[in-house]
């Protein structure tokens, strides 16, 4: 093996650069064994069932997604639920397990319905056919109060 001579010191290159690997390996396995990187807390607080209907008009909206964002000011540690609307225009929410519900709260909702359409032989979400002010928390008007216990929510109208 020929190793070049750096000006700097006298010890070869290849050495320098076999320096550098193990001292990041090493941060590597710190990192792993105490956990950085994770989120600062992993505690699953608890969640409540949750059902709702949704509509645009008289039409139920199959497929499309739901979201559940916390309201501003909401605890940290709660994170989004979501959930898919079915055939009926229902819905149940997710936060931790297929329909485990969400954490009690208040929420702000989104909606988006991307159809599938056909490009080029494959099947793809198309662009949102919903009006664009529900694709994002910032700008939806539906707001809804999760309380301890199972939720029915009153019916969800689009405008």
């Amino acid at each position: 093996m020929l190793m070049s001579w750096s000006r700097a010191d006298d010890r070869p290159r290849s050495s320098k650069f076999a320096g550098r690997v193990r001292l990041g390996l090493s941060l590597l396995a710190v990192c792993c064994w105490t956990g950085c990187g994770q989120r600062a807390s992993l505690e699953r607080l608890p969640v409540h069932p949750v059902q709702g209907i949704i509509k645009y008009g008289n039409e139920k909206l199959e497929g499309a997604m739901v979201v559940f964002h916390p309201a501003p000011g909401s605890d940290p540690r709660i994170l989004p639920a979501r959930g898919s609307v079915g055939g009926d225009g229902t819905f149940s929410v997710t936060t931790y397990e297929a329909s485990d519900g969400a954490v009690e709260g208040e929420y702000i909702v989104t909606v988006v319905r991307n159809p599938l359409i056909e490009r080029d032989g494959d099947h793809v979400a198309g662009p949102n056919v919903l009006p664009p002010k529900y694709s994002k928390a910032e700008t939806s008007d539906l707001k809804v109060r999760v309380a301890a216990g199972p939720n029915q929510l009153e019916p969800l109208s689009l405008r």
